[in-house]
C-alpha cells in the first residue's frame, strides 16, 4: 500500500508567528542524591547534600551538559579527610576532578568543552573513616557566547524537506537532522529561491531575490560587486572557506565574492563522478586540525543526495528493509523505474544523514560544536513524478521549493525552538549577520528574522518568491499565507490553497477569482519592481562593435546592465535628449550543461531603462545607419530611422513575469526580407526594445488581511 507524507509544517496552524522559544539558564544537570539542607560554615551558608561516612563511592549518572562549566562547592566534617568529585563523559572520557580537604567552603570549576549528553559523577571520601561531607548542588554555569564564533554553512543539495524527520513525523529519516534540532531553531515552512543550484544558492549569498540578481541561466554569473555574506563576514574579520562539490557553484560563475579560499571539491570533474560527502567532510576536518587562528565561516556544498543516485549497500538495504519508507512513494502511479530511482534517493538522503552525524560529532570532540553557528538547508527538492516528472530544474512545485532549514546559535541559544511561518533563503543572510551582531551588508529583499531590539523570532513579513529561468523554462511563484501563484511560460498559470490542497493537486483560481487575482498581483508588483518602463537592450555578436543611440526624454536612462566603457550622456544645447553608448565587447561566458563546464565566447548585452515615463520618448540611430530593433518578444527584427516608444508602451508591453532574450533558444529560421522588414541573419547586432508596465495599485487588506491582522496586534496601526 503506498503512504502519502504530509509535511509537519502544513498541519500547524496557519496564524502561529512566534517561534516557542528556549533560552539557556543556570540548571541543576544532577538531582541531588538527599534532601538539600541548608548548611554554614564559616560566614557562608549553602543549600548541601550530605555524603555519609563509610561510604566508597556515590554516583550520579546521567546528566546532560552543555558547553560551560560545573561549579561545585564543597567540604569535610574532619580535618585529614579528602572528598574526591570525578567527572566523566559520556564516552568514560575525564573531564576533570575537584578534591576538597578543608572543613570550610570551597570552590571547583569543572571546564565543559563541548556538549555530554550522558555524564557521570562519582564522589569518593577518603581519609578518616568516620568523617562526612557536604556538597553544593552541581550546577552547570552555560558559557557565554562568543562574539564572533565559527560559522559553518552546509548545503545539502537536492534535499526535501519532506523526507526528513523534523517536518515529517512520519518518516524515519534524518536521524543527525534531528538530534541537530534539538539544539537549533526549526524552519517549518522554508522556501528556496528556484529549482536551480545557481539561482538559490544566488539568493542565500546575497540575500536577493532570483528577479533581483538575476542568476537564472546556465552561463549567468553573480557580478563580483554584488555584497554577499561572506564578503560582509570577512569585512568583520572572519577568514572565509568554501568548499563546492556543484558545478553550478564555484568562482567562475561569481560565487567565490568574499571567499579567501574557494576549494574545487570536484565540482568541475563532476562528470567523471560525484564527490561523497565523506570526501568533503574528510577535506573539512583536517582544515580544522590545523586550528584556526580566529573566527571562519565555512561553506561545505555537498552533493548527496543529488542524482546520480549512488547510495552505498548498507544505506539501501535499510532504506528496502523499512516498510515505511519502502512504501512512501510521493508521486502518482509510480513506474519501476521511478520507484527504484525513488529508492536509492531515499538511500543517499540515509547516507548523507549518517555523514553529517558524524561530522557533528567531530565538531563536539574538538569543542568546536556548542560554539559555533551552524546552518543545514538545501537549495531545492527532488521530484518523482509528484506532477509527471522527475529530477529538478522544470517546475516551482512545493517538492521543488520546500526545503529543509535548521540554524544552530552559539551556545545553543534558542534550542528546541521552532518558527512555523513562511521564510525564504532571501532571509538567511539578514539574519545570520543579525545573529552575529554584523552590519547589514548591502541592499536586500529579505529580511532578518531575529530582531536584537526585541530578542524576538518571527516569520517573514514579505511574500516568498521564486523564479525558474533555466533552458526553455520561464516560471514565476509567489506564496504568502499557505496561498500560491504559479506562473509559467506560455502562459499557464495556477492558484493553490496550500492548506485544502498541500500536494497541489487542482487548481483553486476558478473557485476562488479575488484570492487568485489578488495575489497574481502581488506576484506582478514583485516582478516589475525597479523594473517597470521602456526596456533597451543592445545586442551584441561575438565581434568587438558599438551600437549609439540618441533617446528625446524628459527624464535620463538608467543604466541596469552595463560595464564601465558604456555610456548615458546629456546631449549639450539639447534639453531631454541622451546619448547612448553601449561598447559591445566579446565575451568569454562559462555555461554548466549536466555537470560539464565548457567556457564560449559570447556577444556583449548592454541595457538601460527608460522608467515610468510619464509622456511619449523616441530613440534614432547615430550616424548613417538606421535604427535595427525588434519590440516586445516578438522575433522579427525591423529598421527605421526612428522609433516611437508611447507613455503606455504600446505594441511592445511585455508582461513583469515574462523573460525577454536577445537570442531565443529556439529561433525562427531566416526570413525573406520584406517591406519594412530586415533580412534575418543568425547573429547580427540589434536592439531589443520593450516594455513593463506598472502593475496597478492593489488594496492591502484584500491581499493580505492576516498580515495586516498581525501588525495591527503588534501596535502597527498604519
Amino acid at each position: 500500500m503506498r503512504r502519502v507524507f504530509i509535511a509537519l509544517g502544513l498541519l500547524l496552524p496557519m496564524a502561529t508567528l512566534a517561534c516557542r522559544q528556549a533560552s539557556p539558564t543556570l540548571r541543576h544537570p544532577w538531582p541531588a542524591p538527599s534532601e538539600l539542607q541548608p548548611v554554614t560554615l564559616g560566614s557562608e551558608t549553602r543549600p548541601a547534600f550530605r555524603i555519609l561516612p563509610g561510604s566508597r563511592e556515590t554516583v550520579l549518572p546521567n546528566a546532560r551538559l552543555e558547553h560551560g562549566e560545573v561549579l561545585l562547592h564543597g567540604a569535610v566534617e574532619k580535618a585529614g579527610s579528602t572528598m574526591e568529585v570525578r567527572i566523566e563523559g559520556s564516552s568514560d572520557s575525564l573531564l576533570g576532578t575537584c578534591r576538597f580537604d578543608s572543613t570550610d567552603w570551597s570552590t571547583c570549576r569543572v571546564r565543559v568543552a563541548h556538549d555530554e549528553g550522558s555524564a557521570t559523577m562519582r564522589i569518593r571520601l577518603h581519609g578518616e573513616e568516620s568523617s562526612g561531607a557536604r556538597l553544593s548542588e552541581p550546577t552547570l554555569l552555560p558559557a557565554a557566547p562568543d562574539p564572533r564564533p565559527p560559522v559553518f554553512v552546509i548545503l545539502v543539495d537536492t534535499l526535501r524537506a519532506d523526507r526528513l524527520r523534523p517536518w515529517n513525523p512520519e518518516v524515519p529519516l534524518g536521524r543527525s537532522f534531528e538530534a541537530l534540532a534539538a539544539d537549533s531553531i526549526t524552519f517549518s515552512r522554508a522556501y528556496s529561491a528556484s529549482s536551480f543550484t545557481r539561482t538559490s544558492v544566488a539568493t542565500l549569498f546575497t540575500g536577493l531575490d532570483a528577479s533581483t540578481h538575476r542568476v537564472l541561466q546556465r552561463s549567468d554569473a553573480l557580478p563580483r560587486s554584488t555584497p554577499t555574506l561572506a564578503a560582509a563576514l570577512q569585512a568583520a574579520g572572519w577568514q572565509t572557506k568554501a568548499w563546492s562539490s556543484n558545478p553550478n557553484v564555484l568562482p567562475v560563475f561569481g560565487l567565490d565574492a568574499g571567499f579567501d579560499e574557494f576549494h574545487d571539491a570536484g565540482a568541475e570533474n563532476w562528470t567523471r563522478g560525484k564527490t561523497d560527502a565523506d570526501e568533503i567532510l574528510n577535506a573539512v576536518s583536517a582544515d580544522l586540525d590545523q586550528g584556526d587562528a580566529g573566527p571562519v565561516l565555512r561553506y561545505i556544498h555537498l552533493m548527496d543526495p543529488h542524482a546520480p543516485y549512488l547510495p552505498d549497500a548498507e544505506a539501501q538495504a535499510a532504506v528496502l528493509a523499512d516498510a515505511t519508507l519502502a512504501d512512501s512513494f510521493p508521486g502518482i502511479d509510480p513506474t519501476p523505474e521511478a520507484l527504484d530511482l525513488y529508492h536509492k534517493y531515499l538511500g543517499e538522503v540515509y547516507d548523507v544523514d549518517a555523514k553529517l552525524g558524524k561530522f557533528f560529532d567531530g565538531l563536539k570532540r574538538r569543542g568546536l560544536y556548542d560554539r559555533s553557528l551552524i546552518l543545514v538547508l538545501a537549495d531545492h527538492g527532488e521530484e518523482f513524478l509528484d506532477h509527471g516528472a522527475l529530477y529538478h530544474g522544470r517546475t516551482l512545485y512545493e517538492e521543488m521549493l520546500r526545503v529543509p532549514v535548521i540554524l544552530k546559535a552559539p551556545g545553543n541559544r534558542w534550542a528546541r525552538s521552532r518558527i512555523e511561518g513562511e521564510v525564504g533563503l532571501v532571509d538567511l543572510k539578514p539574519t545570520i549577520l543579525s545573529v552575529l551582531g554584523v552590519p547589514p551588508s548591502g541592499p536586500t529583499d529579505g529580511v532578518a528574522l531575529w530582531s536584537p531590539r526585541t530578542g524576538q523570532w518571527s516569520a517573514s513579513s514579505h511574500p516568498q518568491f521564486s523564479r525558474l529561468g533555466l533552458d526553455a523554462a520561464d516560471s514565476s511563484a509567489v506564496v504568502q499565507d499557505r496561498r500560491k501563484v504559479i506562473v509559467e511560460s506560455p502562459g499557464r498559470e495556477q492558484y493553490f490553497d496550500l492548506d485544502r490542497d498541500p500536494f497541489e493537486r487542482g487548481d483553486a483560481g476558478e473557485a476562488h477569482p479575488a484570492d487568485y487575482a489578488a495575489l497574481r498581483a502581488v506576484l506582478d508588483q514583485h516582478a516589475a519592481k525597479d523594473r517597470s518602463g521602456w526596456h533597451i537592450r543592445a545586442c551584441g555578436i561575438r565581434l568587438q562593435m558599438a551600437l549609439n543611440a540618441r533617446l528625446a526624454s524628459p527624464v535620463p536612462p538608467s543604466m541596469i546592465d552595463t560595464e564601465a566603457q558604456d555610456e548615458v550622456l546629456a546631449v549639450p544645447g539639447k534639453p531631454e535628449s541622451w546619448d547612448i553608448h553601449f561598447d559591445l565587447a566579446v565575451r568569454t561566458v562559462a555555461s554548466e550543461t549536466w555537470g560539464r563546464i565548457t567556457r564560449t565566447e559570447q556577444g556583449d548585452e548592454d541595457e538601460v531603462l527608460l522608467a515610468r515615463p510619464a509622456s511619449a520618448a523616441t530613440i534614432r540611430a547615430l550616424g548613417a545607419l538606421p535604427l535595427r530593433y525588434a519590440l516586445g518578444s516578438a522575433e522579427e527584427r525591423q529598421v527605421a530611422p526612428l522609433v516611437n516608444l508611447p507613455a503606455d508602451g504600446g505594441s511592445a508591453v511585455v508582461s513583469p513575469t515574462e523573460s525577454v532574450a536577445c537570442w531565443p533558444a529556439n529561433p525562427l529560421p531566416t526570413q525573406t526580407k520584406a517591406p519594412g522588414m530586415a533580412s534575418r541573419p543568425p547573429r547580427e547586432p540589434y536592439y531589443r526594445i520593450w516594455f513593463v508596465p506598472a502593475p496597478a495599485a492593489t488594496e492591502p487588506g484584500r491581499i493580505d488581511p492576516v498580515m495586516h491582522e498581525r501588525l495591527r496586534s503588534l501596535g502597527y496601526n498604519r
